[in-house]
Order: C-alpha cells, then structure tokens, then sequence
C-alpha cells in the first residue's frame, strides 16, 4: 500500500527542534575592527566578538577571512548578517591547485541550539581542501578539527543538536560538500542556495563522519533549499555532484526530510555514473515532498548498502524530476527489505544517455529506471508518470516492482537481466512503440502481472541482458588486510564463485573504488582471493565489512 504524506509529517523533524532564543545586544563585528572592505583579514575581528558574545551580528560588507572561525562548545547561539550582501570568504578564490589542504569558512562544532541566518559564505574552490584524509584519525575531536581546519568547505556543522541555517547563500569547497553537517541531530536548512561549481562535490551532505558520543536520532531538515549553476559568474556549468547527498552508516541510519526545493545542474565524472543526481540516499530514511529536479544526470538515487543492519523506507511525493541525462530512478540495494514509494510523481528522461559510449550497458541509454544490486528492496510507483528515454525499465539486479495507476511513455523497452524478479503492473499504462513486434518473452520464471493495462495494444516485451555485459558488484568479505611493501593488500571472500581478475575495481565501505593492481587466487573454487591495490589505503578498509567488486 503506498504511504501517503502529510505535511504535518514533514514538519515533524523542525517542529521538535524549534529554537528559542532570548533577546539579546547583537555585537556589530565592526565595533571589534571588522573593516568588510574585501582586502584587509577580518577573521581576528569576527573571533574577537564571539569571544565576547554569543550573539553576532555581521553587516553588509566583503569580510575576507584568512583563517577558520570556529564556534565550539558554545549554547544559545545567533549569527546574523544583511543577506548576500553580507559576505565571508577567502582570498584567491577559484585558483587553480591539485590536493591542498584548507580550512573551512565557518564551522560550529559540540554547539546547541544555534541559528545562522541571512550571509554569504564562500570558501577557496576546487582541491583546496581534504576532510577525506581524516580517515586517519580515530578520535572524534581529531576529525573533528581535522575537517574544520583542513575541510575546505563553506559551512559545517560537526556534533551539533537544535541548530537552524536559513537564507545561507553557499559557494564552493574543496572535498565533499558546500555545506557539510557531521554526526548531529536536528539539524536544519532553510531557504539556504549552494552552488560547488564542481563535478567532484556535493550542495548539501549530512553524514556520521564523526563518531558521536551519545545516542542520537540523526535528524535533518531541508525546506525550499536550491542547488544550481552560476555559469555566468563562475564559469562552469555545473552545479555539484549531487544537491541533497546524505551518507548512513551500518548502525547508524540518517533520517532525513526534504520539504520543497530545486536542485539543477548536478553532474558526475570518472566511475561515479550514479552520481549525479537531485537527490542521493544511502542507508537512509528519506521523506522528501514536493522537490524539483532539474537538467541533472539523474533524478533520485537511493541506495542501500549491503553492511546496513535494518532496514530503510523512503516516501517521495508530489515531486517533478526532468530532463534527466542517465535516469529518472537509481536504485543500488544490497540488502533486502524495506519500501521505496513513489507517489504522483513525473520523470521525464533526455534522448540519449551522459554515458552514451561507456561499456557498462546499464547506464549507456537514458531510462526511466535504472536497478542495480543482487537484492531488492519494494519498489511501490503510484500515480507517477515516466517520459522519454531510451528505456523504460534497465535492471541486471533482482527487483520487486510495483505499478500502479502509472504511465511510462516513449520509451523503447523493458530490460531485464535477472531470472528473480517480481514485476506486478496494476492499472498502469505502457506505451509500446508501433514498430515493436507482439511479443512476451516471459517464462513460468521470467513472469509479470499485467492486470488491467493499457499497452498500446501490444504484449509488454521482454528483452533479456546477455551474461557477458553483466556488471553487477559482487559482495565479498574482507577477512584480512595488510602491507605489501607500500601497496596495501586484501584478502577477500567471495559469496558466489566468480573469475575475479585484473580488470575489476573494488569498493570500501565509505564510497571510493580502487582499481586492482594485481590479484593471486587462494583456492580452487574461485571464491578466495589476495587482492593488490596501490599505496597504503588501509584507513579505508576494516577487517569482517562487506565490500563490493564490480567490474571496471
């Protein structure tokens, strides 16, 4: 049954984290030094007045920071600025680097109950910042100056609870994020605009990155936020990699409410072709209504990684994805169980694929849907309309879908690679081109039920993907890592008999995939392997995780 979504739901997560603050004498950081003439370095002026006041206010003016302003420990905070007019930033931004370490804009970290409202933050620019290298560090108060030293990002908000970001305009970072909200809970966005002009990095990202100390619910908020391109003022035409990207963890599941806003302009590079998208989920409870999502790769990409204990739902509703360059849907689940709902919702897909000329025939044509992983969780579509494309339905994993009062049109066909599927088409109409021959190519195995459809007045075609352009990651086990001279090695199970060799890539539990360098099988059944990966990439890797290896 699909599940449908109220508002009150919605505004559930911001109603529990309303924040009250008492009247107090706002500092004018001018009154501490401050000059916002854009040349002199206004940082020691604005730590000067938060070391006086929890309660800031920054007028209009070009405030150049050549160092981090980091709120830390503090409750009952309020930053306030004139709007864009009130900017924060950098010197020499945009200058071209390759990995450099920099620090973040504007972090508040262990702070409750703050708001931060009506600025300009900008930070450095592509490369100028590394959170990812703070994987070295265990301890959380390590990461967590890590990150705000060393980040790059615009805004971070690390540890935090009760804390509200509105009318916030964002730009750029150099590693993950133009916004980037760390292991907290109640967290809010509103009306907040965020532009990385950058094919490597994210809008908006919330993750666990730093391991909390208490229980928290790892709740966040976003209401009427954007993610676009200024290609006019910065020069590339794209926005970020994803405009709402949220990371879960095994135990540690996000929840996460998108309430309105528009995201444009996302692309992705290199191997990442499910990047790209409005909005990305992984491991997470998502509640989003009434989103638009605009000329990006893809439109929802929802993924479920295969370490992850419980379960994961997510309801999207009311919401516009269009002109989508990969697909409309991504769905990557490796862990069965748990419903995605889909309500009144349209997808229209681009003629040609971003990846029209790679080998991986999953993403080569545009779809309305795109599945890969060898388990599923419930697909429920209702009401919802799927347009253009090259494809209707692309899958080489194990779906269970379900249509109902649906409708896909001017698509080519539906595409299975899989004798596990359950495909159920409820009252739901299927345009088949005319030049398609009659034909149903389904087996007691293959089987769908078409009850009630219109499909143009032709049998729903069946056309099955070829085992030799299969490219679904494999789950394995990592049951031991180490150094092999300055390479790292790792010694793997498969869950399956597979011909592992060379030409694969293997993933880590956080994301990235590194190419095999060389790999040595370990018993005749082609289930245990000794892979090779170069340099020392153990930070990335944990003895007993379930990894994913997939062809290059």
């Amino acid at each position: 049954m699909m599940v449908i979504i109220s508002r009150a739901v919605i505004l559930m997560f911001y109603i529990l984290g309303v924040i009250r603050l008492s009247a107090q004498q706002y500092i004018n950081i001018k009154s501490m030094g401050a000059r916002g003439d854009g040349i002199h370095n206004d940082a020691p002026a604005i730590l000067k007045a938060l070391n006086k006041s929890n309660y800031i206010y920054i007028p209009k003016g070009n405030y150049r920071i050549d160092q981090p302003i980091i709120i830390s420990g503090k409750n009952n905070i309020h930053i306030k600025g004139d709007g864009e007019s009130s900017r924060l930033f950098p010197s020499n931004q945009l200058k071209k680097t390759t990995k450099t370490v920099f620090f973040s804009s504007l972090s508040l970290d262990q702070c409750q109950n703050a708001v931060i409202e009506n600025l300009c933050v900008e930070s450095k620019g592509e490369n100028w910042g590394n959170s990812d290298a703070g994987h070295k560090f265990k301890n959380p108060d390590e990461r967590a100056e890590w990150i705000m030293k060393n980040g790059g990002h615009a805004v971070t908000v690390i540890r935090s609870e009760n804390v509200r970001i509105s009318n916030v305009i964002a730009r750029f970072c150099g590693s993950v994020s133009v916004f980037y909200a760390i292991s907290g809970d109640n967290i809010s966005f509103i009306n907040c605009f965020a532009n990385a002009a950058s094919l490597g990095y994210a809008g908006f990202c919330v993750d666990n990155f730093v391991t909390i100390i208490h229980d928290s619910k790892r709740r966040y908020y976003f209401k009427n936020c954007r993610v676009n391109n200024e290609n006019l003022k910065f020069g590339s035409r794209y926005s970020a990699k994803a405009g709402i990207l949220s990371e879960g963890d095994r135990d540690m599941i996000i929840n996460l409410n998108i309430e309105g806003g528009e995201f444009r302009n996302c692309a992705s590079g290199g191997d990442s072709k499910f990047l790209g998208a409005a909005i990305v989920a992984v491991n997470t409870n998502l509640v989003c209504d009434g989103v638009i999502g605009e000329d990006n790769y893809i439109g929802l990409n929802i993924t479920n990684r295969s370490e992850v204990k419980q379960q994961v739902n997510c309801n999207i509703a009311n919401s516009k994805f269009f002109n989508n360059w990969v697909a409309g849907i991504f769905l990557a689940s490796f862990n069965s169980g748990g419903d995605i709902n889909i309500d009144s919702c349209t997808f229209t897909q681009q003629n040609y694929s971003a990846w029209r000329y790679t080998k991986d025939l999953l993403f080569r044509q545009t779809a309305g849907i795109i599945i890969q992983g060898k388990q599923s969780q419930n697909l429920n579509i209702s009401k919802s309309i799927f347009s253009g494309g090259e494809g209707y339905i692309l899958t080489s994993g194990e779906p269970k879908i379900k249509l109902s009062a649906s409708s896909f049109d001017k698509a080519s066909t539906f595409a299975f690679k899989t004798n596990y599927k359950k495909i159920l088409l409820n009252n739901s109409t299927v345009n088949l081109p005319a030049s398609l021959s009659k034909t149903s190519k389904y087996t007691k195995i293959n089987s769908a039920s078409a009850l009630g459809n219109i499909e143009g007045k032709q049998e729903l075609l069946y056309t099955p993907f070829s085992d030799s352009v299969d490219n679904v990651p494999i789950q394995v086990i990592l049951t031991a890592l180490g150094l092999s001279g300055k390479n790292t090695f790792l010694e793997i199970q498969l869950t399956k008999p597979s011909n592992v060799n060379n030409e694969y890539k293997i993933g880590s539990a956080d994301g990235k995939w590194f190419n095999i360098a060389h790999i040595i099988k370990m018993d005749n059944d082609n289930k245990k392997f000794r892979v090779f990966i170069l340099e020392d990439q153990r930070i990335h890797f944990k003895k007993g995780a379930t990894l994913d290896i997939q062809k290059n």
